[in-house]
């Protein structure tokens, strides 16, 4: 009996002894697991880190050398204006309506070979053309226009504005433009002070003509209500 109860004993304390070598062994592993992981997130001996930017970290070692690391950038989006480059199609039948289709060469009022329609350079006295050359000539000289349009002006116009100064410059030609008062108050995006300007352009040698005078009405309608349709 006696011994019975000694080998029951026996077996219970290497029952207990096992038990606590398991435990042990456990807490150690799961100790060293740990120290593991903190050393995995340390950073390595050397390099120090810092935020330079929101969105830009900076990692730099002792030489200086520098490794960047950018996230993707956002892109805002620029509201562009639209710059009109070309005189409508409504343009240059307001400006065909003023000039009129004239298929033999005629002196104008300012003494210039003119033919088709308003066209100046290279005419002289006898020529004669068809509508067809004299559309031709009107699409060279409103390219003459577009191009001086682009050079002189350097703020942004709407296609009513665009058109104005089209038919404006066709009527008084480039050099009257480009060094007049008109052009500068529309540089300097005094919009509202263009109309004035485009009525001054009323006289021819001093004198006031009715024809100029209805001329500038009519782009002052383009400039003020979209309105294209000539009223006299």
């Amino acid at each position: 009996m006696i011994s019975k109860m000694a080998e029951i004993i026996k077996n219970l304390k290497s029952s207990i002894l096992i038990s606590i070598l398991a435990l042990a062994t456990w807490n150690f592993g799961a100790y060293c697991g740990k120290r593991y992981n903190q050393a995995l997130d340390r950073p390595k001996p050397g390099l120090e880190t810092k935020i330079v930017q929101e969105d830009v970290l900076e990692v730099s070692d002792v030489n200086e050398s520098k490794l960047v690391v950018e996230k993707p950038k956002k892109v805002e989006k620029i509201n562009e204006v639209n710059y009109v480059t070309s005189i409508s199609q409504k343009a240059i039948d307001f400006i065909k309506s003023y000039e009129k289709f004239k298929d033999t060469a005629y002196p104008c009022p300012a003494g210039v070979w003119t033919i088709g329609y308003g066209h100046t350079k290279g005419v002289k006295q006898g020529d004669k053309i068809t509508e067809k050359q004299a559309r031709a000539y009107l699409a060279q000289d409103i390219a003459i226009i577009e191009k001086a349009i682009s050079n002189y002006v350097k703020v942004p116009l709407t296609q009513e504005q665009y058109d104005t100064m089209g038919s404006f410059i066709f009527n008084v030609r480039l050099e009257g433009f480009k060094e007049s008062t008109l052009l500068k108050k529309l540089n300097e995006r005094k919009y509202s002070e263009v109309s004035e300007q485009i009525k001054k352009w009323n006289k021819y040698k001093g004198k006031v003509r009715q024809g100029l005078i209805n001329r500038r009405k009519d782009e002052i309608e383009i400039l003020e209500k979209k309105d294209y349709v000539r009223d006299y």
